[in-house]
């Protein structure tokens, strides 16, 4: 099964790409630990980019993975901007197994589950020339609730948010008459 199939939200890459791209070359740009969740966060840059920008050499694919109640979790070395290979699969008691090997880094560990926690695609040229960028990151996650609630949605979290009010394994919910909506992360509910 592809690594992305794996996650809570595969729709947030699969409409990006035909065949989305392994998780070799991957460069990490950032690997965030957080310990009383506990979780770990990778965003880095993927192979290609999205089948739109094929034609722009310029173009990244910027990812980031939220893995949720991780557990063994083993490392050697440390990323420093090289490539890695990464393979996310399901180990033998129906967890999510990632592990990764590069140059002088490989690491290991296992998780409950993950979550495709944003992405964007940009040109290098086009960021130097006008500097405009749109990106899916936590830090818009307000933005796009209070616009959901100014539409007359009631709102609704459910699950476990983390103590410090990080994200965690939780889903969202936005309900309006008939109509009831449940995404991953306040930027997916939003698109829907």
């Amino acid at each position: 099964m592809q690594w992305h199939k794996l996650s809570n939200n595969p729709s947030a890459i699969e409409h990006q790409y035909g065949s989305p791209p392994e998780l070799s070359s991957f460069v990490i740009r950032e690997f965030f630990l957080c310990g009383h969740t506990p979780s770990l966060r990778i965003q880095g840059e993927l192979s290609r980019p999205p089948d739109h920008c094929l034609s722009d050499e310029s173009a990244v694919a910027s990812i980031g993975l939220a893995f949720w109640k991780t557990s063994e979790f083993k490392i050697d070395g440390w990323p420093t901007d090289t490539s890695v290979n990464i393979v996310i699969s399901t180990s033998t008691k129906s967890r999510i197994c990632i592990e990764a090997r590069g140059d002088n880094f490989s690491f290991y560990a296992l998780a409950e589950s993950f979550d495709i926690e944003s992405f964007s695609a940009y040109s290098k040229e086009h960021i130097i020339e006008d500097r405009r960028t749109l990106r899916s990151y936590r830090n818009v996650w307000n933005s796009c609730l209070l616009a959901l609630r100014s539409a007359g949605f009631r709102l609704e979290l459910i699950g476990n948010p983390a103590p410090d009010g990080t994200a965690s394994h939780c889903r969202w919910k936005a309900t309006q008459d008939n109509t009831s909506l449940t995404a991953a992360n306040p930027i997916e509910l939003l698109g829907l």
